[in-house]
C-alpha cells in the first residue's frame, strides 16, 4: 500500500516537472519566433 502511494506520488513529481520543462521550451521558442519575426 505504501509503495502504491509513494510511486503515484513520485509518477506526479514527474509529471509536474515534465510539464514545467515543455512549458519553458515553448516560452523560449516563442520569443525566439518573435525576435525573428520583428528582426
Amino acid at each position: 500500500m505504501m509503495l502504491r502511494i509513494c510511486l503515484s506520488r513520485v509518477f506526479i513529481t514527474i509529471l509536474t516537472i515534465g510539464i514545467l520543462i515543455l512549458f519553458i521550451m515553448v516560452d523560449c521558442g516563442l520569443r525566439q519566433g518573435v525576435l525573428l519575426a520583428y528582426d
